[in-house]
């Protein structure tokens, strides 16, 4: 069975978005995007934004809502990208501000996706389940973006990684079960 969330502020605010029902998929929750929204204001307006692990694209689009000139998209789960569409589609996003990448999240970064898309900001959302969070750390750790400047990932349990790079650990906040840690570039 579907479920609903909403969009909480911006150009979008209070509109439902559409998930997919069963446990493939797990939405950010409302909580969670608030307070990352909150810790990243005033560094999206007009920023590149990648959503990995995206889902339906809620925190993707609570980014477009609040002023992000382009978001890639990157989810391989057809029922989720079927819902992603359509939320697109509801909140009339024009097609010159999203990106939708139908891809597993490392083969579009192995292929070089994040550089060509020149995320500024990157939100991932990796399973909890399954080594992708380590993969994906370690991804980071070898990877040199240069226009990157804010790495967020949401993840249960604590992380001891202090630097991926040339980001570094600025803070972790926990939701229950879930935590988000934020990696912002050095200097």
């Amino acid at each position: 069975m579907a479920m609903h969330i909403r969009v909480i502020a911006g150009e979008f605010r209070g509109r439902r978005l559409l998930y997919p029902g069963g446990r493939s998929v797990r939405p950010t929750m409302e909580r969670t995007r608030a307070s990352v929204f909150s810790t990243l204001e005033g560094r999206i307006r007009g920023v590149v934004f990648a959503d990995l692990f995206a889902a339906a694209g809620a925190v993707g689009i609570e980014a477009l809502s609040r002023g992000a000139a382009l978001v890639h998209f990157v989810e391989n789960d057809p029922s989720a990208i079927d819902c992603l569409r359509w939320n697109l589609e509801a909140c009339r996003v024009p097609a010159e501000k999203h990106r939708i990448h139908e891809t597993d999240v490392f083969s579009f970064l192995e292929r070089g996706g994040l550089s060509d898309a020149a995320a500024e900001v990157v939100y991932a959302d990796p399973p909890y389940s399954g080594d992708e969070t380590a993969r994906l750390l370690s991804h980071f750790e070898r990877a040199a973006y240069g226009q990157l400047s804010v790495l967020v990932m949401e993840h249960r349990g604590a992380l001891e990684v202090r630097g991926l790079g040339a980001l570094e650990s600025v803070r972790t906040r926990r939701f229950g079960e879930t935590s988000v840690t934020y990696w912002e570039r050095r200097g």
